[in-house]
């Protein structure tokens, strides 16, 4: 979650009236509002900020000072008074979070058409402020679906409030995702004194329930991303590794040899480059338990081939290269795949890990120094090794590695430095040199760099070179959006280069121009996979929800949404994860145990199966 200096807002609000609809099952005029007094208290560590806004009505318009604004934003105040619990208490927060007074504080004193006044608090330092207090009538309630502060959020951005419009920007276009409801306020029920939300979906939402197969409920921690291999879907959870056929139906399972010993039952769908806990590679699926086993299995029977005991206090990552699979734990193993023969070991302090092309590339501790380096697939022998604080982001491909010096002196300048260097001699063989250096990706026949502004703050240029260091093109984005920090994600797929950034926002580039083709923004904060499948692309996100785009355009033609909560009110860590598309068929995963099948053929239409 974002870190949220204190805000203090003092807000009073009249009366608006007009018609309601959409989805809200009931609405009365005695919740209209006809003026609305903003104070916003900004405390940045520093001498405090007053600001004050009023917006009044006048004829059927609305302004603040000579700015119009748009009624409706008013009149979705007023219909956010929805889904409310009667409360016993001022619920500051949750129980299982600690309260740091980073996040804005709200207090609003609403003055109703009735006559009667409702006061709107929140002290809470969760996601949205979530929960939010509500009395009227001299009765107390709660609110927990985000509706209010999504309303709040809105009202601020057309005054043109800068804060929040930097901290709530996704919320603001999106609206804040739900809170968890507690367990004593779900078994009293909503009251009936307020409206109630009535769930509606979009078209998009309606078109990806077509899609669905079949779901199955675990009822446990699933851990990897699905993994399918000849006509079976592969998962693990806390306890063990099972079987699926696409039918849904269990074919086998196996238990983990040591499931009191939990070295982390935590789930990790990101996938460092490549890395997993899931692995399924020539008929064997190979498997990483959170009792820090590996497991080597037979995917049509669920015999067990090999296991191997890391004694590692975390899952052990996985990656497969021809027989191979490699095994990143406190040190490196490499087993012959079907046997589980140990083939090398690095048993240096590793870090992290993961292959490259036909290399390892890991960084490991060495006194109080850590070093990068790059070991040979094959023998195991370290042939690259540099220390980690002489030098920036680095990657290798296919003989040469690509490494980012920062800052280097020239004069009374400074200066990023990009070498390409000879593996095989250590000789560099090309250098490029830029001020603003922020990431590079590297494909199979070219290299992207993304230069930052001068302050580091958003991404001002994308540059691709060929492999012989010589600028291909250049695309200079006309205004500042794309924000450098976490880096966006650069990954090519045959004529296309995507950027995924952490806005949410997916950009398409033609591989050999350097045009923009499409950019296409959804709610999610992070892609955690993207495949291009035929002429769809596939994406997954921290949002819960899976999309299909059109390849050429970026459209949306269908999503299907797991039904996230915010998991400890953070939207950036993702609650579920997808497969690869395979024989037309998507597995989903969530962290609470279900298991979705998804086909690429549309089911149910009127129109029979179609592929979209």
């Amino acid at each position: 979650m974002n870190q949220k200096r204190a805000v203090i807002l003092f807000i009073t609000l009249g009366v608006i009236s007009g018609p309601f609809d959409g989805l809200w099952s009931s609405y009365s005029d005695e919740y209209t509002i006809s003026a609305l007094d903003i104070t916003y208290t900004l405390d940045r560590f520093g001498p405090t900020t007053e600001i004050h806004y009023r917006i009044e009505q006048k004829g059927e318009f609305y302004y603040s000072n000579e700015q119009e604004i748009d009624p409706g934003l008013i009149q979705g105040l007023s219909q956010s008074f929805t889904d409310f619990y009667e409360a016993e208490k001022f619920e500051d927060g949750y129980e299982s979070l600690i309260a740091f007074d980073f996040n804005p504080h709200f207090i609003a004193e609403v003055h109703l058409i009735n006559g009667r006044d409702m006061i709107l608090e929140s002290k809470s330092d969760s996601y949205c402020l979530i929960p939010w207090n509500i009395v009227y009538e001299s009765k107390q309630y709660v609110q927990y679906n985000g509706k209010i502060p999504s309303a709040l959020f809105k009202i601020l951005k057309e005054i043109g409030d800068e804060y929040l419009l930097y901290w709530y920007d996704k919320e603001i276009c999106w609206e804040c995702y739900p809170g968890k409801v507690p367990e004593e306020y779900c078994s009293k029920g909503l009251s009936d004194d307020f409206s109630t939300t009535i769930d509606k979906k979009t078209p998009e939402e309606e078109r990806g329930i077509q899609h669905l197969l079949w779901e199955v409920n675990l009822q446990e921690r699933i851990l990897e991303k699905p993994a399918y291999h000849d006509g079976k879907v592969f998962v693990i959870t806390c306890k063990r590794l099972i079987s699926f056929d696409t039918k849904g139906e269990k074919e086998w399972e196996v238990p983990f040899r040591d499931p009191e010993r939990k070295a982390s039952c935590s789930p990790d769908f990101s996938g460092l480059r490549g890395t997993r806990k899931l692995v399924v590679h020539n008929g064997i699926v190979y498997a990483s338990g959170p009792d820090s086993w590996v497991y080597g299995v037979d995917a049509q029977t669920g015999d067990v081939l090999w296991e191997y005991d890391t004694m590692y206090v975390y899952n052990p990552l996985l990656q497969v290269f021809e027989d191979y699979l490699v095994v990143f734990a406190r040190g490196i193993i490499c087993f012959e795949g079907r046997t589980g023969e140990k083939i090398w070991e690095i048993s240096l302090y590793t870090h992290t890990g993961w292959i490259q092309d036909d290399k390892i590339f890991f960084e490991y501790q060495k006194i109080n120094d850590i070093y990068r380096a790059i070991a040979d697939i094959y023998t195991g022998d370290i042939i690259w090794e540099e220390k980690s604080s002489e030098i920036g982001m680095c990657l290798y491909d296919d003989g040469f590695i690509y490494i980012l010096y920062p800052t280097c002196g020239r004069g009374d300048e400074y200066c990023d430095i990009l070498v390409s260097v000879d593996i095989k001699n250590h000789e560099k063989v090309w250098s490029y040199e830029n001020e603003n250096f922020g990431h590079f990706a590297v494909f199979e026949d070219s290299i992207l760099l993304a230069i930052t502004d001068e302050e580091k703050d958003y991404l001002d240029t994308l540059i691709l070179l060929d492999k012989k260091g010589f600028v291909i093109w250049e695309y200079t984005y006309s205004r500042k959006y794309i924000r450098c920090w976490p880096p966006p994600s650069l990954r090519a797929f045959r004529d296309k280069i995507f950027l995924l950034s952490r806005e949410g926002i997916i950009q398409t580039f033609d591989k050999e121009t350097g045009e923009k083709l499409w950019e296409t923004e959804i709610r999610g904060t992070e892609v955690t996979s993207l495949q291009v499948y035929e002429n769809r692309v596939y994406l997954f996100a921290n949002d819960g929800i899976l999309y299909c785009l059109e390849v050429n355009t970026g459209r949306i033609l269908w999503k299907f949404d797991t039904k996230k909560e915010v998991m400890d009110f953070d939207g950036d860590e993702p609650n579920a994860c997808s497969s690869e598309v395979e024989d037309d068929l998507i597995f989903v995963a969530t962290v609470e145990g279900k298991l979705y099948a998804l086909s690429r053929l549309v089911l149910f239409s009127k129109e029979g199966f179609e592929r979209i």
